[in-house]
């Protein structure tokens, strides 16, 4: 019997909890595989995803936000002493952790046990974290790590030399049948993600009012939330579209909206693994992505299955995005391909890439 342990932050809506959720399920329908799940904040009642009954969920409670370095030092040494203690009583074989802070956090924790620790970095190591404090910790502390997952070799290639044993696994995402569309917005341009300065999105509404420069009948839908949208919505009025940009909010019902999209716009200014992207290329989308998502060309073949605009500015992306508008028949190809090559991502495939590594790690 393998008893693994996932540690992450939270259990809300992203990248790294899809990955735990569907890892949790696919291990725990396994007869030879026990699985927990430590959260470090709030329990089970605050997770996005579903997780199996059979997983033994233990909150830790323990993600407040500190007020200042000196609270957040004491802050965080109550964090290790919480997560050792639960990880002792849990008695896993291996521990998978999501997240840089996170990651050094159980890697601390386990100092000494002799229990290997999987990380996954789950964002663009160049630029985060933010805080020099924790580049340094994760410099000193990942190479206690038996191993690491990365979603891009362009993250991977950043711990040359620190880590041994790593994976470049990218994130699951499924193409879904959707239910009649309740999208009523004609043509339009579709952004999805959180509504946050490093998403670009303001550089979307830029390029959706050039676009309608061309064609007036094109819109925008925002699909999700976050801090930047009043700032979003009266940008949007500036430059006298707002009754053309329409902000959805945050939704589970994504496939209602990829599916009828003239164009899915990535405009991001960093990412690590975007799933909106993924997913959109799963849905059959025609896609665009700003070069400013560094490992771009791991997932779009610029012209094949996807555009990449040249510099990422606004004016960039209404190029592409008028590229495709007008051309039925690159949209329609470009379309196709996405499809096909967003088999890479299928969750079946991506969780046996992942049991295939753990096993590497700590052979049963």
């Amino acid at each position: 019997m393998k008893n693994i342990v996932f540690v992450i932050a939270d259990m809300g809506m992203g990248g790294a909890q899809r990955v735990v959720s569907l890892l949790a399920e696919r291990l725990s329908s396994l007869p030879d595989y026990r699985i927990g799940v430590v959260i470090m904040g709030e329990g089970i009642h605050q997770s996005f995803f579903p997780l199996p009954s059979s997983v033994r969920i233990t909150p830790l409670n323990a993600a407040q936000a500190s007020s200042g370095f000196f609270a957040g030092i004491c802050a965080n040494i109550l964090r290790i002493r919480k997560l050792r203690h639960a990880l002792n009583r849990l008695e896993p074989d291996c521990v998978v952790s999501f997240q840089t802070e996170t990651n050094c956090i159980a890697l601390i924790s386990m100092m000494g046990s002799g229990i290997p620790v999987i990380v996954s970095e789950r964002s663009d190591p160049y630029l985060y974290p933010n805080a020099k404090i924790w580049r340094l910790i994760r410099r000193i502390v990942y190479p206690l790590a038996s191993g690491a997952v990365f979603q891009t070799a362009h993250a991977a290639r950043f711990f040359d030399g620190l880590i041994k044993d790593r994976a470049v696994i990218f994130n699951p995402v499924n193409a879904c049948d959707a239910a009649s569309s309740e999208v009523q917005a004609g043509p339009y341009i579709l952004g999805v993600g959180r509504l946050s300065p490093e998403k670009g999105f303001d550089d979307l509404i830029a390029a959706h009012a050039i676009a309608r420069k061309a064609h007036p009948e094109l819109n925008l839908v925002l699909v999700g939330d976050g801090p930047e949208r009043a700032a979003l919505e009266n940008m949007a009025l500036r430059l006298g579209t707002r009754e053309s940009v329409f902000f959805a909010g945050a939704r589970r019902d994504l496939a209602a909206y990829y599916n009828p999209a003239e164009v899915f716009i990535l405009p991001s200014r960093y990412e690590g693994l975007p799933n909106a992207l993924l997913e959109a290329m799963a849905q059959g989308c025609a896609v665009v992505s700003t070069p400013m998502f560094a490992a771009a060309p791991e997932i779009i073949t610029h012209g094949r299955d996807g555009l990449i605009a040249a510099d990422g500015s606004p004016e960039a992306l209404a190029r592409e995005v008028l590229k495709i508008y007008e051309n039925k028949s690159l949209k329609s190809e470009l379309s196709a391909q996405a499809k096909i090559s967003a088999a890479r991502f299928e969750s079946k495939k991506v969780a046996g890439e992942w049991i295939d590594f753990i096993n590497i790690v700590f052979p049963i």
